[in-house]
């Protein structure tokens, strides 16, 4: 069985056309298959061929149609979650490492010079993986063009503060 993406009753996953309930045929909108082959129902394994409506008739329990693509695109988002993540994971361990040395040796002291990079780099970096996730939809929507120049925009944004730090550091 295949995945697939969820979808409101009624409603065509594609262009969100109200299909009127009415599983079967295609969009008349956009013309996507809402229904293509003679499914079984996952509890009672009846066959759902030219089903109306949202329920199996043998047993009465509630199903969800669903539409997914053949080939999600998915690399260049996660491609974009793994730069992003290595630039936050950077300062943050940075961070973490220059805290461990102030409390064993509180005589060396680093100077703001050194720490301010670490920090703008775990806050912009934290923001920008937030917004990544949160504009995940709309990326994977884009063309591959556009969706790949966005994650060398987010991963140049992400490396810029470590190789700040990087330059600072004596």
């Amino acid at each position: 069985m295949t995945a697939f993406l969820a979808t409101e009753p009624g409603v065509c996953p594609t262009c969100a056309y109200q299909t009127g309930g009415v599983a079967g045929d295609e969009c008349p909108e956009c013309g996507t298959q809402l229904q293509r082959a003679a499914l079984p129902c996952p509890l009672c394994s009846y066959n759902l061929r030219g089903l109306k409506g949202y329920r199996c008739p043998e047993c009465g329990h509630k199903l969800l149609l669903r539409v997914n693509l053949a080939e999600p695109r998915q690399r260049a988002y996660v491609a974009g979650v793994v730069a992003i993540s290595l630039g936050l994971g950077f300062c943050t361990l940075m961070l973490v490492w220059v805290g461990f040395m102030l409390v064993s040796r509180p005589g060396g002291l680093p100077t703001l010079r050194e720490v301010f990079p670490l920090c703008c780099g775990t806050v912009v970096a934290g923001m920008l993986l937030w917004q990544w996730m949160r504009r995940r939809s709309r990326l994977m929507r884009a063309r591959a063009l556009r969706r790949w120049a966005w994650v060398c925009v987010a991963a140049a944004a992400a490396m810029v503060c470590p190789v700040w730090f990087m330059a600072t550091v004596r």
